[in-house]
């Protein structure tokens, strides 16, 4: 399944920042991948997407920010919510691409303490054992 949005007229090959959100179901693991800014007029996708998947509390999610150009705290947010949502039994990995805005974000905040963070979606699904 995937879902497209758009932030303006444009179309994503126009616009590198574009927001566009895919779902893609992988072995075990559910990936929403995220590219484009992810901001206050984009989140809402973001938080629809993540809902449906962690309505399985038994879920293995991974939230892909690798083609993300931009992340506020209301992505942060949403993504922390979905944590809380999976509770103690489903399991959730982040892929940050190094020396992005996105890991920066993550740091300042200081969530990266309390998600697993990995460079690349191999690694996080490793870590899901997905």
């Amino acid at each position: 399944m995937s879902i497209l949005q758009r932030r303006s007229g444009r179309s994503t090959a126009e616009d590198p920042n574009a927001f566009r959100l895919l779902i893609e179901p992988t072995g075990t693991a559910t990936v929403v991948a995220v590219h484009g800014e992810l901001d206050i007029a984009t989140v809402d996708g973001l938080r629809s997407a993540l809902g449906v998947v962690t309505n399985d509390r038994f879920a293995h999610l991974v939230v892909d920010l690798a083609g993300a150009t931009f992340v506020d705290s209301v992505g942060v947010g949403a993504i922390l919510h979905a944590k809380q949502r999976l509770g103690d039994t489903g399991r959730l990995a982040i892929v940050v691409a190094p020396e992005s805005y996105a890991q920066v974000i993550f740091e300042v905040v200081g969530v990266d303490a309390v998600l697993a963070i990995f460079p690349t979606r191999a690694e996080a699904l490793a870590y899901l054992g997905a």
